[in-house]
């Protein structure tokens, strides 16, 4: 079933837009909050160990985001980053459902977006 086709196309015209400026304000909130997160572990850090704000790969993301657990072990900050990245999944997914997609490619973005969302926070407790 066509969802889309289900919805006038005001209302759709009003949800996209609505979805569309939601994805990069929670993609700026994350930068802040990431923000927040590299301020704090870099403080309690001595100065040869800490963390540089660019070239970030998935070796130096790791390091840090196990670096915040061991200082910070209650995690509100990467709650709340991987909330924002939920959001901006969520935000995407109704997009492409009131555009139109088909349900496997919105599936595919929903599934392999949060998992990828919430994937740094949950590793540091698979160590």
């Amino acid at each position: 079933m066509d969802v889309a086709r289900l919805i006038s196309l005001p209302v759709r015209i009003i949800i996209g837009s609505v979805c569309v400026i939601s994805i990069p304000v929670c993609g700026m909130l994350s930068l802040v909050v990431h923000q927040k997160m590299l301020d704090a572990v870099n403080s309690r850090l001595p100065k040869e160990q800490q963390f540089a704000y660019a070239w970030w790969g998935p070796s130096k993301k790791q390091r840090f985001y196990s670096e915040y657990h061991r200082l910070y072990p209650s995690g509100l900050l990467v709650r709340k980053l991987c909330a924002l990245g939920t959001g901006m999944v969520a935000a995407g997914v109704v997009l492409m459902i009131v555009v139109g997609f088909g349900l496997g490619q919105v599936l595919l973005l929903a599934v392999g977006g949060v998992i990828i969302m919430w994937l740094p926070y949950l590793s540091t407790y698979w160590q």
